[in-house]
């Protein structure tokens, strides 16, 4: 290669690339995929409506983990949306909270993710 040719060829493939919208086989275009397994808006929303609970009883976080059977750093990840709380993890602690866990879902549903 010519001198000028090299330095073009490697600013091109020093151009930083676009992760916003990718082409996939079939032509359509798509947003880049996010980890399914990563907490999202559902899931802060619900350690929000949690937390709000818990703390309306006057709870604490290690008197709420002692009865589900977790560590109280487990608990601040829930509220905190850090972590991903299963459904059978919320109804628990629902009902330990003396509500049901149909009133978290409907509230988190409204979030867009």
């Amino acid at each position: 290669m010519i001198n000028g040719q090299h330095q073009a060829a490697r600013a091109r493939n020093s151009a930083p690339k676009s992760a916003a919208i990718k082409r996939t086989r079939c032509g359509v275009s798509s947003a880049p995929k996010l980890d399914p397994r990563q907490p999202g808006a559902v899931d802060r929303k619900i350690g929000a409506l949690l937390r709000e609970r818990r703390q309306r009883l006057g709870m604490s976080q290690k008197c709420l983990a002692k009865l589900l059977g977790v560590t109280f750093q487990q608990v601040q990840k829930y509220e905190n949306g850090t972590n991903r709380i299963t459904l059978a993890r919320a109804a628990d602690a629902a009902r330990h909270l003396g509500t049901d866990v149909s009133k978290l879902v409907p509230a988190a549903r409204q979030v867009r993710s």
